[in-house]
């Protein structure tokens, strides 16, 4: 009997070993790492982290408007200037809704992630950013979320390497993964901006 198991696991071992090997593939997506346009730092005085502004939107509509500046940069100043429209019948509830804008990337934030009717209108534009290093063809607005990079649908992008402006016009703004129906959502982990 003894003999019988060690023949049995021979036999086994030698059907192992002769197996041919082959790699392990994993399936879990790369996460994509945009490269985003850097706003300048600021000269002298820290700024704050991010811009910031909360507004009560309700059936009627309502916007959330970032204008800021700050003194830096290659042309000694910096505007920061973010406008969202939400339209009348946009949000299904009352609600109270932030958007952020991170002043070393630009990256915008919406919160909470919402259920939106119907799209909305934005505009960005931040001046006195060094460009001079920046192919204008290179320069897009994407939406990040949950790692993966997505297309925002938009009327025109405008560029000024010499005076260091990016310009966003979307007045029908969506982001091509959330458009469901005619139901826009825009994701807490969702972020907006300027990639190179």
């Amino acid at each position: 009997m003894k003999t019988v198991n060690t023949l049995v696991f021979l036999i086994l071992l030698l059907l192992v070993s002769c197996v041919e090997e082959t790699p392990v593939e994993s399936n879990q997506n790369q996460l994509e790492i945009p490269q985003w346009i850097q706003l300048p730092e600021g000269n002298g005085l820290s700024i704050e982290n991010q811009f910031s502004v909360t507004e009560y939107i309700d059936v009627e509509g309502g916007e959330l408007i970032i204008d800021e500046s700050y003194s830096g940069g290659p042309h000694g100043e910096v505007k920061v200037i973010a406008k969202f429209n939400i339209y009348e019948n946009t949000v299904p509830e009352p609600l109270m809704i932030t958007m952020t804008i991170d002043n070393e990337t630009g990256v915008i934030d919406l919160s909470p992630s919402t259920i939106f009717n119907q799209p909305s209108d934005l505009y960005v534009k931040f001046e006195g950013l060094d460009l001079f290093n920046v192919n204008p063809e290179d320069i897009d607005f994407i939406n990040q979320s949950s790692g993966e990079i997505y297309n925002v649908l938009y009327e025109s992008i405008d560029i000024d390497i010499a005076s260091g402006i990016i310009e966003l016009k979307a007045p029908e703004f969506i982001v091509d993964n959330v458009l469901i129906g005619q139901n826009v959502m825009y994701e807490t982990d969702s972020r907006f901006g300027w990639v190179r």
